[in-house]
Order: C-alpha cells, then structure tokens, then sequence
C-alpha cells in the first residue's frame, strides 16, 4: 500500500546508475561518464529548457498558465542538510525567457507531491505533502497573489500518512484532495477540502470515496460550474488481504455526491472536465499490454476504453487537461532514438459538435530517461509540458517545452472565462457580469454571440478582433423568474475560427427575499446486520435558498443518529454534512429517526430529514439493498443500478417494471452478498414529449424487506433550434455583380432529432439546403443574393427556420442587403478599332476607326452624356494614354484619328470612358484592334 511512483522511479534510476558505476575504475571515468550524460542530454533535448540547472535532485514538477499570460512552474529540490524544499520560476514572455528558480522556504521536513493551479484572476495557488516517511507526512497549502505567497496553511492532521494530493480551481473557490491514512493496514480514504480563496478551510474534510472497508489513493480533482469531479485508485480488500485494484470516480452535482462509480482497472490517474461537462480520463493500465488509458464520460456515458499510446508504454504519473475546446495527454514511452531511454509523448483531439480522435503521438523531445510529464494549455493555443530528466552532474533536473496544437494560419476564439455564476433574490436581477474574447490566432477574428435562454442576455452581439481583448458584458434578466436554479448557454461563433462554437455555462439561482432552507435529500436510508460493524456514514447538504445568510441548527431526534456538525451558516453555499448511526442497540426491523433542521431568520423553518436503519439478524434471512432509490432519464442512454444481499444466505430475485418503455437487464439473479450491476433502458421514441414517471420493483421470497422499488423519471425535451448567428449583412454595387455567400449554421441544441426547414421571403433571397436534420451537430447552410435586378438601396429580408416538435420554433435570421451607387460609371464594351486606307490620286489618308457601345449597366443609375477617346503609343505603359476628344451620346458611337502615313497611324492603340451628367468618369476600356 505504500509504495508509491517515485520509489519505483528511484529504484529503476539507482539500478540503472549502479550499472553505470560499476564500470568506474578510476575518477577520470566518472568524470568522462558525467561529461557523457551531458552531452547525450543536451544533444537530444534541442529546444527543451532546464528550469534547474543545479547539482542537486529535483523532482516533482507541476506547470500553470494565467490570464495574465505568466507561466509557473514548481519543484522539489535538494537543499542543504539533505532536505527538500519547493523552488519556483516564472516566464512572462510566453516561455521564452525564465526568472531563476527561488526557493519558496515552504519545508517543514521533506516535501513532496506537488501540485498547483491557476485562477481566473491570475493568481497561483499549489498543495503539497511534507513530512518524513508514511507515517508523518501532512498537507498543506499556499497562494501565490499579486506576486508575493501568502503564509502555510496546514490542512489534513492525522497520526497517518496524509499524501498525493491534487488542486484546482474554479470561480472563487479552489479544492484541495488527498489521500488519508487511517490505522493498520492502510485503508485510505479521499479527503477533500474547499474554501472562498482567501477564506478559511473547513476543520473537517469530506470523504469522498465513502468506502471504509476497501482502501482508496492517488486522487486527481477538477471543479467547473460549482460541480466537483473525482478520480483515483480503489483497493479491493478480503478482511485485511489487497486482492487487486480498479479505478473509482465521484461527482458532486448541484451540491450532491454521487458514486464512487467503478471504472475498470487502472493506476495512477489523470482526470479533466471540458465545457460540456464531459469527464475525460487518462492512466496506464494496470493489466498487461502496456497501454496509455483513456476513458471518458460523454453525455452522461462511460464510453470504453482506449488506448493511445502507439510504443512501450512506462507506467508512472500521466496527465490530460482541457481548454478552448482541445484536450491534450501526457505520458512516458520509448524514446524514437534508443528503446532503452524514454520520452515524454503527446496526443491531441478537438471538439468540434463532438470529440473526433485522437491525433498520432507527438514527442516532445527525444528523452534520455524522462518522467512526471505536467501540461497545461494557454488561450493561445500552446501546451506547455514540464518533465524530468537525467541532467548536470548525472542528477535528475526540469525541462520545460511549449508546442504549438494547432498551425496558427486562422483565427481562433479565446474566452477568459468558461462559466458564469449568477445569484439574485425573486423580483430582482442581480448585477451584470463581464467576460472577455479575443483572437488568439492570426488575422481578424470575427465573431457572434447569442444565447440559449430569453433571461440571458449578452451585449454586444458581434464583434471583431485582431488579437486585443474585447470585453463582453452579460445580464440575467431574472426579475420574472420564480425562485429555483436557472442554466443557460451562451455560444461565441466564427466562421472562419477552426475551434468554433466555444460555449460559456451560466448558472442562475433565483432565491426569496428572506433566508429559505434548501435540502438536496428528504431521506437516508441504512442496513445493518446484526454483529457487524455499523454501516458507513451517508450524507445530505444545505444551503440558503434566499437572500442574505442562513444560520441554521441541526438536531435529531434518536440518540443512535450522530452529526458532524449541529450548526453553520450558509450564504447560498452547500454545506455537506455527515450522518452516521449505530445500530448495534437496534432492534431487527426497521428502525426510524428524523433530523431537523432550523433557522430563525429563514422563511420555511423548519426541514426535516427522515432517516432509516433496516435492521436484520446475523446470518437469518436474506435482505434487498439498491445502490439508489431513483433513476432520471433525458434520452435514451442506459442507465445501471446495483442490487445485492446485505443479508444471511442467498437473495434469489425477479425485477419488474410497470410501464413498457421501461425494460431492465437480466431481469433475474442471485447474491450471496456481491454486487450485481442491472442495466435500465427507456424508449422515449414511444412517447410524447414532457415527463413520464414508471417503477422498477424487485422481489424476493427469501428476503424480509422484499419487495424494493425505484421510480424511474424520463423528462423527453422538445428538440431545440440553435443557430451560430444572430443577422446577416450583404454589400453590393448597383448592377456591380453579387457579393460572394455567406453561410449559417444550425443545430438541436436539445435532445432527439430537429427536423427542420428554411424559408425565405424575398426574391433576391437564396439558401441552400432548404431542410435537414440534426441529433446536436452543427449543420452549414449557405446564403447568397442576387442583386442583378436591385436598385440602388437598403433591402431587408428574413431566413426563418422551422421545425416541427421545437421548443423555440419558428426562429428568424434578418437578412440586410445595401446596394449602392458605384463611385463612378462603369466603363463602354466592346471597345475595338479598326485600320482604314483611304488611298486617291492626289489624298492618302490613313485611318484608326474607334467603335465601342454603351453598357447596360449604367442604365437607370448614371444619365451617360458623352464618351472620351484617349490614345497611346503602343509601347507606352498605360498612364500615357491622353485626351483625343469626345462624342456625344447622342450622335453614332465611333470616332475617327487620320494620319498621313501607315507607319504613323500603326503606332497608337485607344481607349473610351463613359461621362455622366455629373462630370464623373468611367475606367478606361481599351480597345482591341479587328483587322
């Protein structure tokens, strides 16, 4: 249980040098061999950055980028009196140039794990274990803000191993997970503590893998929305025998914790959310094969593994993050030089109406022994990887590269911000907030933006940039809106942004005026055998639904109920408390309880919990426990429950459902006390839209508190229209010839298929297709005019898309087309000339006859009164044409140049302008010669 990725790190590096020493007879040879390793290093590295540059160990790296445009990088380092202390360097030039590295003076002991993140406000804050062997170590915490670090703050205290701990941020708030000990043999837990940055920490940390007979480690922790995301390792235990391990994940969504789900096999794991709420995955296998792992949650679905990794895989510390709509992984394999040095690798995949695949590796420089990869991503589009590697004086050091995700050749979308986060009281709106966009490609980014919700309302709606940052600012308008929790989207598009549409979350609570009592359950249930041990403790939260701060009091009825706290404060937070019971005073049968909660200032005062302790004998009868109690559907993906015996015996049981679009696999089966994993799928295509409510019950004969049941929940959502732009706008010069296309996209932002169809309502108005269908990808329509027929003015059309079945249907794009006077006539056609011989007796005349005709196009815009002849020579350039005179347009549409000689008349070509009634001129035609 306590070997960890750096033991074996250290133990393959010492086996390595000790072969190496070995062959050392001599002290030239050691220097020859330390000369070697640096020349070998620097050769392979190239372009890569050593960040450490000392002669002593450093180890454990992590990297962050800011809004401000700083990246950090920490690590570990060797310092006088063989401890370990935290260094930090900064870059303010995009990675180019780095300060020295500065020791922090954060050792209390010897630190390790370190971790560390950036905020919206472009302040750095990291978490790290220090202490001495297993048994010592703690957690702690420190900011970076306004360039200065703030003071120690110590979180985890246990005679225990406190370790491997992992930080994030999100919004205000930043998240802190680890792995704690507890007693003999190390049955871990994932602690997790969160606080206002600035504020204080809780005294208490959460448990997050809620598994007290099974050991857990190696968390990793993202936050996005005010949701909590989880992933770490899972011990499987038989009393006190480690029988193997798999992966487990945990959420807290809207302030309530769900898991742990069982993942699969793995180790070591890396974990990142997208935009859409997507969790993505990333770890080496724990079975054979040697394969790079990823694993993803999309829509709701754990999707199956795969592997990306395409040499020999090092198992040790991955990692993934997300941004901008791009998601990068980080891992260790055969160096492409020499199979027996490893390198750091990377893949790359793009959302784009979905996750596509992903790219081939990516080296990102030919390693020596190189290890603990840490990525992050800028607005810029650029990953910045930090690693180890064997460096000066045969130590290990830090190396730092930047690479480039995409070929920076068009525009591409950067937001500042990736939610927003409003909260308001019934009547009122609350104060507006900003976000920023900018171009952090090439070119001019230009860009729409609307939003999904009438009460969401961004301004301006369009914009452009060239690289600056253009501030957007955002109302929710919820002063008609009833007191619940509001979400929404707003979606900044661009044609030509190859990352377009990014999208921007938006979370509205809408609370009374006075403080209200909020509850995320109304129950806890507990089983409990007689002569085991209690039941694990479960959990509900509260927070204040209203205005101001809630100071509440929790109390319960029975003596066996206890809580972690019987009192706070809520300001619209959730506030999770534990509840554990003792059952071993507990008759069989069942057994109730009620906690009740109240505030003096708030509204509804009092709430209450119910709570259930379901008591059977000692090996007696069998007994039905459910992993949940309800099941909510909005499509058809399968959705799993779990079923088993908490009892004496065997559980023979028969699960049934009461509506026919409800269907559950196998619908049989038996438990001697494991678990057993039931699919439930729902047909909503049977179905009209809204919500519709089913049961799943499941009996058993042997069991005493048969039968069970689980209410099932399909909510079928109108499919809903989503377009990419809000107008459209068309130039055109009067008869000049139509402007080039433009294009729209549409898409069913909702569930189901939009079937939809295009309709215009003028003439010089096309589109193309005129219907389609989407399931959530973004389909291309393309828009022209025809202006062959349009007068000089302003002309208003309109593009309506319906769909039958959509919330929203009909939706409108305005459509606006100037056409406008050309800034000068257009020139005559067929401009030509041709050569006449007048040769008489006494008079030889040679002669150039211009020809040309008036162009239509000028008609009924320009009133053409006359027409200039021009000539040149022929070997002149075309600014020497000169004035030869003029025809009127009334008179026969030629005009005639007499020369006394052949040789004379065969040097000049012409050219011919129309003149209008306002003295203005056409471009010169220049005339072709016919014979």
């Amino acid at each position: 249980m306590r070997k960890e990725c750096l033991e074996n790190l250290l133990k393959r590096k010492s086996k390595y040098l000790r072969k190496k020493r070995i062959k050392m007879k001599r002290k030239k040879l050691i220097f020859m061999l330390v000369f070697l390793t640096i020349s070998i290093h620097s050769s392979l590295h190239g372009q890569a950055t050593n960040l450490s540059k000392s002669n002593s160990e450093s180890f454990w790296p992590a990297v962050a980028t800011n809004s401000k445009g700083q990246i950090m990088v920490i690590f570990t380092e060797i310092v006088p009196g063989n401890y370990t202390d935290i260094f930090y360097s900064i870059s303010n030039d995009g990675g180019k140039n780095w300060i020295q590295p500065v020791r922090t003076y954060s050792r209390q002991a010897y630190i390790k794990a370190l971790a560390l993140a950036a905020d919206s406000n472009g302040n750095f804050h990291m978490a790290y274990a220090d202490g001495y062997g297993s048994g010592g170590r703690e957690v702690y915490y420190r900011a970076y803000i306004n360039g200065n670090w703030g003071a120690i703050e110590q979180l985890s205290y246990s005679n225990d191993n406190s370790n491997w701990c992992r930080i994030c941020t999100d919004g205000n708030t930043v998240h802190v997970a680890w792995y704690q000990e507890r007693g003999w043999p190390a049955k871990p837990f994932i602690a997790l503590k969160s606080k206002s940055i600035g504020g204080t920490w809780p005294s208490n940390p959460v448990d997050v893998s809620l598994n007290p007979s099974d050991g857990a480690m190696y968390p990793d922790i993202k936050a996005k929305f005010g949701n909590i995301y989880v992933i770490y390792v899972v011990h499987d235990y038989s009393g006190n025998t480690l029988l193997g391990k798999h992966l487990g994940y945990s959420e807290r969504i809207n302030g309530v914790w769900k898991g742990p789900t069982k993942l699969g096999g793995g180790t070591w794991p890396a974990l990142d959310v997208d935009a859409y709420e997507n969790a993505h995955g990333f770890y080496p296998s724990s079975s054979g094969g040697g394969h790079a792992i990823y694993k993803a949650r999309i829509n709701g679905d754990w999707k199956d593994d795969e592997g990306i990794n395409d040499k020999k895989m090092i198992p040790c510390f991955f990692d993934i993050k997300y941004k901008s709509n791009f998601l990068v992984a980080a891992y260790m394999q055969e160096s492409s030089i020499d199979s027996k040095y490893y390198s750091i690798y990377y893949n790359t995949k793009q959302y784009k109406a979905g996750w596509g695949q992903w790219s081939a590796s990516f080296e990102v420089e030919p390693g020596y022994y190189a290890e603990l990869p840490k990525i992050d991503m800028d607005g810029s589009g650029n990953v910045h990887v930090v690693w180890t590697d064997t460096g000066y004086g045969n130590n290990t050091d830090i190396y730092y590269k930047k690479a480039a995700l995409f070929q920076a050749d068009k525009p591409y979308i950067d937001v500042d911000k990736s939610y927003l986060s409003f909260s308001a009281v019934q009547g009122e709106s609350p104060q507006q907030q900003t976000f920023q966009i900018r171009n952090s490609g090439v070119g001019t980014l230009t860009y729409n933006i609307f939003s999904d919700k009438p009460w969401l309302i961004p301004t301006p709606l369009s914009g452009q940039s060239n690289g600056e940052w253009d501030q957007i600012t955002v109302l929710a308008d919820s002063s008609s809106l009833n007191p619940g929790t509001y979400s929404g989207k707003i979606t900044i598009s661009s044609p030509s942004a190859p990352n377009s549409p990014i999208e921007i979350s938006v979370n509205l609570l809408v609370g009374t005026k006075a403080p209200s009592i909020d509850l995320d359950k109304d129950s806890l249930s507990f089983i409990h055998v007689k002569g085991s041990s209690n039941p694990p403790s479960q959990s509900f939260s509260i927070r204040n639904f209203g205005l101001g701060t809630l100071n509440y009091q929790i109390n319960a009825d029975m003596s066996w109920v206890s809580l972690s706290a019987n009192s706070g404060s809520s300001s619209g937070e959730w506030d999770m408390i534990e509840v554990s019971v003792d059952a071993s005073s507990l008759v069989a049968g069942d057994n109730f309880a009620t906690i009740t909660v109240t505030s003096p200032e708030a509204d509804n005062s009092p709430q209450q919990l119910e709570v259930l302790v379901e008591v059977t004998e000692a090996g007696s009868v069998a007994m039905l426990q459910l992993d949940k109690s309800t099941m909510n559907f909005k499509d058809a993906t399968p959705q799993y429950f779990r079923i088993r015996n908490s009892g004496g015996g065997t559980l023979n049981y028969n699960i049934n459902t009461n509506k026919g679009w409800i269907t559950v696999s196998p619908n049989t089966g038996n438990s001697d006390g494991e678990w057993n994993k039931i699919k439930v799928t729902v047909n909503p295509s049977v179905l009209p839209f809204g919500t519709h409510t089913g049961t799943i019950t499941i009996t058993s004969s042997e069991a005493s508190n048969s039968p069970r049941t689980i209410k099932v929940t399909l909510t079928i959502q109108r499919p809903r229209i989503q377009l990419d732009r809000t107008s459209m706008d068309f130039y055109a010069l009067a008869k000049g010839g139509n402007p080039e296309s433009q294009s729209f996209r549409i898409r069913n932002s909702k569930s189901g298929s939009l079937n939809y169809s295009i309709q215009v309502n003028q003439g010089w108005l096309k589109k193309n297709p005129g219907s389609g269908t989407s399931t959530g990808e973004w389909d291309t329509i393309t828009v022209s005019v025809n202006t062959s027929s349009l007068p000089v003015g302003n002309y208003e059309g309109r593009i309506t898309v319906d769909a039958s079945g959509a919330e929203n249907s009909p939706q409108r794009l305005p459509v606006h087309l100037k056409v406008d006077l050309p800034p000068y006539p257009y020139p005559p056609l067929n401009t030509k000339h041709r050569r006449i011989d007048n040769i008489g007796l006494i008079i030889q005349d040679y002669i150039n006859e211009i020809t040309w005709s008036k162009n239509p196009k000028n008609e009924g815009i320009f009133n053409i009164v006359k027409f200039r002849i021009y000539r040149k020579l022929k070997t002149q350039s075309q600014t020497y044409f000169m004035f030869l005179g003029e025809v009127e347009s009334s008179h026969p549409l030629r005009y005639y140049d007499h020369f006394s000689s052949k040789e004379e008349r065969d040097k000049y070509i012409y050219a011919v302008t129309e003149v209008n009634d306002q003295s203005q001129e056409s471009q010169k035609a220049v005339t072709k010669l016919t014979q």
